[in-house]
């Protein structure tokens, strides 16, 4: 049950405190918000809200991180398995994905924690706010609810598998008590007993000896489950087992046939349903103004399977100084940036950084970053006629663009990304000249690049280059607006 008062108690600050929000946006937002009851203020999917609620999806994840801000919202970073939905770990912060790699125990295989594709964020309620309460240890289906996403959603055969072969039993014994799970043992099975809060499995094998019931104990400790792995006889069985944490833990018993787990979800994958990812929110200018002043782990390094990559600069920037004095000329250069800096955000970017009088942005998709790359030049050149700049002291932008993979990590107490992607992407926008936009083949290949470029209107020519460091040749596309 939400607290009204403390809801717009939340809202009015955060409309008071970040005066870009529309009041009418807050107002809204604040009541579907409003309408909203248990499960569903658990792990908030912003994009499933946005196109639910008819709202701009920037916008929607712009409230959530400012929401958080304030208090309304937690949010929460969890390292999915992309082929269960499983929540292997759940953080509360960035700055704790410090691991790489994780160990999905269901399917049993290891994953690389890649921001883009394994890392879903998502935001629940301040439970101050929201009085709801769950448990996910009630029974099997409150588990799965809580460490399954709700953004994976089996196929009929999987589903079948999973609640009609795999299924054995489930208990959930309160710290320092016991569970029972009673079962019919098959001769040739392989079981599987399975904590997924604690992350800890015991392998169960069934021989071929008849037996009558029988009781087995197993223990659940800080370290795991012991005995780790045990074989047993066909028959009535009755597993005990005793939970020396000092906490509530799931337990389930699961038939454990992977090679047909694994042919079952390859033949019928899960239907996915777009989720904010960690990669969305470094894009984020919002979330890097907001919440990202986190401090760091030193060896923090996240991976990217693809970003798209931006890099601006400004023509005989140096001759404006010399031209018009470092006053003068330092002022046009921080409007220029401000400039920039609404185009990025408008498009679902953020500015990782500026380099004297250019900047690095990054985009979701590499759409995004041509759009805003054309918005950029046409922003750049309605600004030199509203100042009615002398044609010596007007900016002129060159602009490179490149996507592929990249390593995220820790630099000057924030965010930035290393790689071959962050050189190439750099490399072309050295090439280009004033008024002048040059992508690399693989953002100009990406889906909807070149309708946008022909709905546009801007027009384009094709170079097999030598790019310095850069070991082939590279086809990159020489783009100017048309005049």
């Amino acid at each position: 049950m939400i607290d009204h008062i403390k809801l717009w108690s939340h809202l009015q600050v955060l409309q008071d405190s970040y005066a870009f929000f529309d009041a009418a946006d807050v107002q809204r937002f604040g009541h579907i918000l409003e309408e909203m009851s248990g499960w569903e203020l658990f792990r908030i999917n912003p994009l499933q809200f946005a196109s639910q609620h008819h709202f701009n999806a920037i916008l929607v994840q712009n409230l959530f991180i400012y929401a958080t801000k304030v208090g309304l919202f937690q949010m929460e970073w969890n390292m999915l398995c992309p082929t269960c939905g499983g929540m292997e770990h759940s953080y509360g912060s960035l700055h704790e994905l410090a691991d790489g790699h994780f160990h999905c125990i269901v399917c049993n295989v290891d994953y690389d924690a890649e921001l883009d594709r394994y890392i879903e964020v998502s935001f629940t309620m301040n439970p101050e706010v929201a009085c709801f309460t769950y448990s996910p240890f009630t029974n099997e289906k409150e588990y799965e609810n809580y460490f399954i996403s709700r953004n994976y959603h089996r196929s009929v055969e999987h589903q079948h598998f999973t609640e009609n072969i795999a299924f054995r039993g489930f208990t959930a014994p309160m710290g320092g008590q016991a569970g029972v799970i009673r079962f019919e043992a098959k001769a040739g099975d392989l079981l599987r007993l399975l904590s997924l809060d604690q992350h800890m499995v015991s392998y169960i094998r069934v021989g071929d000896e008849a037996a009558s019931a029988k009781t087995l104990t197993l223990d659940l400790t800080p370290d795991g489950i012991t005995p780790p792995m045990l074989t047993i006889a066909p028959g009535e069985t009755e597993l005990i087992i005793q939970n020396h944490l000092e906490i509530q833990a799931g337990l389930v018993l699961l038939f454990t046939n992977l090679e047909m787990f694994h042919h079952i979800t390859t033949s019928h994958p899960p239907k996915l349903q777009p989720f904010l990812t960690g990669y969305m929110l470094l894009n984020n200018q919002k979330f890097r103004e907001a919440l990202l002043i986190e401090k760091f782990p030193d060896d923090l390094q996240l991976r990217l399977s693809n970003i798209t990559l931006l890099f601006t600069d400004l023509q005989n920037s140096t001759e404006l100084y010399e031209l018009s004095g470092d006053t003068y000329a330092y002022n046009l250069v921080q409007e220029h940036f401000k400039l920039l800096s609404q185009v990025v955000s408008k498009h679902g970017g953020a500015i990782v950084k500026t380099m004297g009088d250019a900047i690095m942005a990054t985009f979701t998709y590499p759409c995004d970053g041509v759009c805003a790359a054309y918005e950029m030049l046409a922003q750049i050149q309605e600004w030199n006629q509203r100042k009615e700049l002398k044609s010596d002291y007007q900016m002129e932008l060159k602009i490179g663009l490149h996507t592929g993979s990249a390593l995220a990590v820790k630099a000057n107490e924030t965010i930035d990304f290393f790689g071959q992607t962050v050189n190439i992407a750099a490399r072309v926008q050295s090439i280009a000249q004033a008024g002048e936009i040059w992508l690399t083949d693989e953002v100009f290949q990406s889906p909807e690049v070149s309708s946008l470029l022909q709905t546009k209107g801007i027009v384009h020519e094709k170079y097999s280059i030598l790019l310095k460091g850069v070991n082939r040749r590279s086809i990159v596309y020489k783009c100017a607006l048309s005049t």
